[in-house]
């Protein structure tokens, strides 16, 4: 019977291949955050697009690995002793389209401040109440960010999201329970 070590150090080489070199080992997750305390993860993946992301949540949910779902860092504080799992940041997830003249599309890691921008840039209202409110997309839409009233929630169409058993859904606007903060 092999060890834990043994089996972590397999699985680590096999999702280095899968994430495409990009894996980094015990790495100091206040790195990643905008307190700049905490531990290290086990290891951090940064995907820099959703193509790399779903082979790599595939491989994790077979194989049973814990796992944790990080977006910009700026509401988050992470324990002195750190995660004994795989990190995947989704920072780097910034992809931008723009359907029509009034619905884009937006990766989690787009920032908030750039959403606001764009969309200003473009006549549209909905995330001017977000002035101010940092970090990304995916983190906004988790704690449905918001001031007076308004939050994340009031302007989204439909999302993609990826559940506990690292599938992924769509959910359009009237099927998502938003909440207060």
């Amino acid at each position: 019977m092999r060890s834990k070590e043994k089996d972590r150090m397999l699985w680590l080489s096999e999702l280095e291949g899968i994430a495409k070199n990009k894996l980094k080992l015990n790495e100091n997750l206040k790195n990643y955050t905008s307190w700049k305390i905490g531990g290290k993860a086990v290891a951090i993946i940064e995907p820099q697009c959703v193509e790399v992301l779903w082979p790599i949540l595939d491989f994790i949910a077979k194989n049973s690995i814990p796992y944790f779902i990080l977006g910009g860092g700026t509401n988050l504080l992470v324990h002195d002793n750190g995660f004994n799992g795989i990190v995947i940041s989704t920072k780097k997830l910034k992809r931008i389209d723009k359907l029509n003249d009034t619905t884009f599309v937006f990766e989690t890691g787009v920032l908030v401040a750039d959403i606001l921008k764009i969309t200003l840039c473009n006549g549209l209202s909905g995330w001017e109440h977000m002035v101010g409110i940092p970090g990304t997309l995916g983190g906004a839409l988790v704690g449905n960010a918001g001031v007076n009233g308004y939050s994340a929630g009031n302007s989204v169409v439909w999302v993609e999201r990826i559940d506990k058993s690292l599938s992924v859904k769509k959910l359009i606007d009237k099927d998502i329970k938003w909440t207060y903060r």
